[in-house]
């Protein structure tokens, strides 16, 4: 079990560390699409740290892993919700920093995805990596919603500057 809590010890530095990171630079966004994903993953970073402190805690205390509530949350249905918000992304509200930070989101996403993916794979606890795999599904759809807001800045900004690469 020691390995089991090794690695959740770690999770949950991951996820402060993304909460840190969206929490600051939602402030700085110009977007107001990019300011909002980043406003909704800060929010999202904070659950999945209290979630694995509280499954932490279980494990530490001999007790078994808990589903969060209402189950984990398929890719689909976050990037939907954050379909759903149609927040306008045009080119004056976009600078090359936003377009930085969603690239280096997306990059913090796929690592969180791949980082629950081996997790899981390398655990023995039946629970904990069920749980692994239930992160990582949901690091997936961050990671989605984050490359989709990317595409579409970046593309916008192209068409702006009168350069069609295809």
């Amino acid at each position: 079990m020691k390995k089991e809590l090794n690695v959740l010890n770690f999770a949950m530095n991951m996820e402060l560390e993304g909460q840190s990171f969206y929490g600051n630079y939602s402030k700085s966004v110009k977007n107001p699409k990019a300011r909002d994903l980043f406003e909704s993953l800060t929010k999202m970073e904070e659950a999945h740290y209290n979630y694995l402190k509280a499954q932490y805690d279980n494990l530490s205390n001999g007790k078994s892993i808990e589903e969060p509530e209402g189950g984990f949350e398929s890719p689909e249905l976050f990037n939907k919700r954050m379909e759903q918000q149609n927040i306008p992304t045009t080119s004056f509200e976009t600078s090359t920093s936003d377009i930085t930070l969603l690239r280096m989101a997306y990059l913090i996403e796929d690592d969180f995805m791949n980082f629950y993916k081996k997790a899981a794979e390398n655990v023995d606890d039946l629970g904990v990596k069920n749980m692994f795999s239930g992160l990582a599904e949901w690091e997936k759809g961050h990671r989605e919603a984050l490359e989709k807001q990317y595409k579409e800045m970046f593309e916008a900004n192209w068409y702006n500057m009168g350069f069609y690469p295809f």
